[in-house]
């Protein structure tokens, strides 16, 4: 199953503009070349150029944005899969807005606190699962990342907020993951939410000509999940882990006016950006052996979780005004290739050694005692098939010497115990015996 794409349009006055036409269909967008030759190159041969998508939203309310793109994410988590949600757009298309939303207003809340409270909404439900939620927050910021979370205890009453520290990438096993990373277990509603407002107020943000609260850096919300059925006996457990990665803005630099420390910034977020469509270039590319995600922290650490066994969904949020015509043809070829990423989401399951030897015990215990039955129910008298105590192996060891001094007729052997304890016997003579022989 490919990648899934949605289009969030910013409302203006007017959905459609000359050069883009919004079709009825709710899922294509038609570019009239024509209007845009004085803007970016295109063929000219070419009358309109369409692209389609999932779905295109428009007026639609933060709940229905959520309930269509999102919800799903949860219940497959819960089984297992992971998941990764992705806002790419211009500077101030409305990202954070879709992602985060704003915390003062209930009906205004974006995808993040929607999934969370969706979360143990389901996990209340499940009353025979044991689930446990860890979180964690970063950004990544002038190509270095920082956790949102650092410092932060859900055991104070009080947050403490540490210096920043640059953290690393690291892999084993093929697995990504973020060297001395702040994971927060969470056991309802309340502390995951405030965990997610403590991370908000910690990000980067600057006043920007396009917009007063702009990111500055790359943010990642990640929801771990941990799953124990209580009625499975096979000792399986079920890991998953959602991540909700709102992108910084692309901004045009020659366009827009921007102060010395915005400049970097706005120069890091492109060229990590530009890395990300690499990226997406390579894995839409099924003759790539190579994909080129060490270019950037934001494409390493996303190295598993977009496409193959991860189901991964990419809004595209875009502005409708003519201003920003060539952003949005950007943002909509971006999109595009997006899709063209093979995916085919698996469960991820391991097995619990400690219950795997419980499951045998008890198996062992059963057989044990329907062994006994079968004893009993033969006139086999009370047979013990516990290990042989000491005193039993010397009992057994002069059996023995009488049996080969012919002294008895027969060994009485009675159960498996028994009779490896007589070949070992056996062979402990047989060597004696040689030794002697050597010697003389």
């Amino acid at each position: 199953m490919p990648v899934t794409i949605f289009l969030r349009v910013k409302p203006s006055s007017h959905l459609n503009l000359k050069e883009i036409l919004y079709l009825e269909d709710d899922q294509t967008v038609r570019i009239d070349t024509h209007q845009f030759k004085t803007i970016v190159p295109v063929n000219h041969q070419i009358l309109a150029m369409n692209y389609k998508f999932n779905k295109i939203f428009y007026h639609n309310s933060q709940e229905e944005i959520y309930q269509i793109t999102a919800s799903h994410l949860i219940n497959d988590a819960l089984i297992g899969i992971n998941g990764t949600i992705l806002c790419y757009g211009q500077i101030g298309a409305g990202k954070t807005y879709t992602m985060s939303g704003l915390s003062q207003i209930y009906s205004d809340r974006g995808i993040i606190p929607r999934s969370i409270g969706h979360l143990f909404e389901e996990i209340q439900k499940r009353s025979t699962l044991s689930i446990t939620v860890k979180l964690s927050y970063i950004e990544i910021y002038n190509e270095q990342i920082i956790d949102l979370l650092a410092g932060i205890s859900l055991d104070k009453t009080t947050f403490k907020r540490s210096s920043f520290e640059f953290l690393q990438i690291a892999e084993s096993n093929d697995q990504v993951y973020i060297k001395g990373l702040n994971c927060l277990t969470v056991n309802n509603l309340e502390e995951a939410l405030t965990v997610l407002f403590e991370g908000e107020l910690n990000r980067t943000v600057a006043s920007h000509s396009l917009n007063r609260f702009s990111s500055r850096a790359h943010a990642i919300f990640t929801v771990y999940l941990t799953i124990i059925d209580s009625m499975d006996s096979n000792g399986c457990i079920k890991c998953s882990k959602i991540h909700y990665v709102d992108l910084a803005g692309s901004d045009n630099l020659k366009r827009t006016q921007t102060t010395d420390k915005l400049f970097k910034e706005s120069a890091y977020i492109n060229r990590s950006l530009a890395f990300l469509e690499q990226t997406i270039l390579a894995l839409s590319d099924p003759t790539r052996d190579y994909i080129p995600y060490r270019q950037s922290k934001l494409t390493h650490f996303l190295k598993n979780s977009i496409g193959g066994r991860c189901q991964t969904i990419l809004i595209a949020n875009i502005w409708n005004k003519n201003t920003f015509l060539k952003e949005t043809l950007s943002t909509l070829r971006f999109a595009s290739r997006a899709m063209s990423i093979p995916s085919k989401p698996e469960i991820n399951q391991m097995h619990d050694s400690v219950a795997i030897i419980k499951k045998l015990q008890n198996s062992n215990a059963n057989l044990l005692r329907e062994l006994l039955m079968y004893d009993t129910l033969n006139n086999r008298g009370q047979i013990n098939y516990d290990p042989l105590t000491e005193k039993q192996k010397n009992k057994l060891r002069n059996s023995v010497l009488k049996y080969l001094n012919n002294e008895v007729k027969d060994l009485e052997i009675v159960n498996l115990q028994q009779l490896k304890e007589t070949f070992n016997i056996f062979k402990q003579i047989t060597k004696v015996s040689n030794d002697h022989l050597i010697i003389s």
